[in-house]
């Protein structure tokens, strides 16, 4: 089917090779000062936001599979379970493709950690949330197989998560009946807190040095008392209130989040006739 509607997988692709032109000239080479902190938070922010708000181009291309899916299930060719593990392994190398496209334009304009080992990292978590995003899009065309129902959901969720993500509002200020279930189930958390982690750690950034001598930071500085008028990615990612993870967990939980949505596609297909 990808290969069938050129049309719309190929605009598809370009547009995320203009945002990404769009994101190099917005953002040109930030530089790494303490002014520019919240800028370069932003960028990762725009990332899983853009992405997952363009997560709704994949309605259309699977409304139409599902409408070849419910004929040739009624003529017994195969059922659900195939067809989602189908729809679940096709879609990887499109969505990979997607993701490093965008980077590979932006990331380096942009001055993101000039590492080739943070690069692919970066491309690796947006990969993982563009495809939550989309096995979100999918469980929602599934349940209200209607174009224009399912587009309205779907951009109802993405602002919805959007906003526990814990950079509109810091993950201290949500309050507490948001933050104790909402902000920890949005995938957006997840993919936000790897970005920002993955960019940040082991970072420096230097501070304004005002008229009268002394060192002005926006953030709680831990080298000012060193000496260092800076401060360092931690104390970046604390005043974010980012707390210290392992990766690997975040990405694994981005990874199960991704599997509870595609069960739920599947059990929606097998039991809704």
């Amino acid at each position: 089917m990808i290969r069938r509607n050129i049309m719309l997988t190929g605009i598809r692709f370009s547009m995320y090779g203009a945002t990404s032109v769009l994101l190099a000239t917005v953002w040109l080479h930030i530089e790494k000062t303490d002014a520019r902190i919240n800028d370069r938070i932003s960028v990762h922010f725009f990332s899983v936001a853009f992405f997952s708000a363009t997560s709704v181009a994949a309605i259309p291309l699977y409304l139409e599979e599902r409408a070849v899916f419910i004929r040739e299930r009624n003529n017994g060719l195969y059922g659900a379970g195939v067809y989602t593990i189908a729809n679940t392994i096709v879609f990887i190398p499109y969505i990979f493709a997607c993701a490093l496209f965008y980077s590979s334009i932006g990331y380096w304009a942009v001055g993101l950690k000039s590492n080739v080992w943070a690069f692919c990292r970066f491309v690796s978590y947006l990969f993982l949330s563009i495809y939550a995003a989309e096995a979100q899009a999918l469980l929602v065309a599934t349940i209200i197989p209607d174009f224009i129902g399912a587009l309205a959901c779907v951009g109802f969720l993405t602002g919805f998560w959007m906003a526990f993500q814990g950079f509109l509002v810091r993950t201290a200020s949500l309050p507490r009946f948001w933050y104790y279930w909402a902000h920890w189930i949005d995938y957006q958390t997840y993919a936000f807190n790897l970005l920002v982690r993955n960019d940040f750690e082991s970072e420096t950034f230097t501070c304004a040095t005002l008229a009268n001598g002394s060192c002005h930071c926006s953030v709680p500085s831990s080298l000012i008392a060193k000496g260092q008028c800076a401060v360092t990615g931690a104390d970046v990612l604390q005043s974010l209130g980012i707390p210290h993870f392992s990766p690997g967990l975040y990405a694994g939980i981005l990874l199960a989040i991704c599997f509870v949505y595609r069960l739920a596609f599947y059990l929606v297909l097998a039991f809704r006739k």
